[in-house]
């Protein structure tokens, strides 16, 4: 966990947004993939992470050399500065072993087109794990709430969805409420900040 908030810290987020369609997944990954905690533990909640870093990125963008991303929209230079506050904190049985882990995100996301249009999203969410491995995580919350001046909600995605490490990566599954990006992608976003 700590090497994936200073990845992000250093690099922009390169390396740790491998794909712009999953930006919420990059995100979520921040926690999935945390390690166990260093100190011994005990019975008693342990913070593992508390942290409030920025992931600033400007599409395309290259995660790898020679290999670029493209971005979620089909234009280039979308900005999306980002926000974020993780706090992660792990709980044990009375024995020591673990009993599950929660993580709570918030924070403010400003996406910005090449001329300039914004949309400015707020996102506050919860998820618990029960598996030491945290390959599975039931995701609570405000995803996307995004907004432009003058027009409303553009981007909403809420309520509840379960992600599960499976070959080849994390996956989304039990899906409810509603969930504009994963029905619909991030159409009504790049048409609110496309170029004219």
């Amino acid at each position: 966990m700590i090497e994936l908030v200073q990845q992000l810290r250093n690099d922009k987020g390169g390396n740790a947004m491998r794909k712009s369609a999953s930006v919420l997944g990059a995100l979520a990954l921040v926690v999935t993939m945390s390690p166990a905690a260093v100190a011994s533990p005990d019975s008693k909640p342990q913070v593992v992470v508390d942290d409030t870093f920025e992931v600033n990125i400007t599409w395309p963008f290259e995660f790898a050399p020679g290999e670029f991303d493209p971005g979620p929209c089909d234009f280039e230079g979308l900005n999306l500065s980002d926000v974020v506050t993780v706090r992660e904190t792990e709980f044990y049985n009375p024995d020591g072993t673990f009993k599950k882990a929660t993580a709570h995100y918030h924070g403010t996301a400003v996406w910005t087109g090449p001329d300039g249009k914004t949309v400015t999203g707020h996102y506050a969410w919860h998820a618990t794990t029960e598996t030491e491995a945290r390959d599975v995580w039931v995701e609570t919350g405000s995803f996307w709430n995004e907004h432009q001046p003058g027009s409303g909600v553009i981007l909403h995605e809420k309520g509840r969805h379960i992600l599960v490490d499976r070959p080849g990566g994390f996956t989304y599954e039990d899906i409810s409420g509603p969930h504009e990006v994963y029905e619909d992608g991030f159409g009504a976003l790049c048409s609110a900040v496309a170029p004219d």
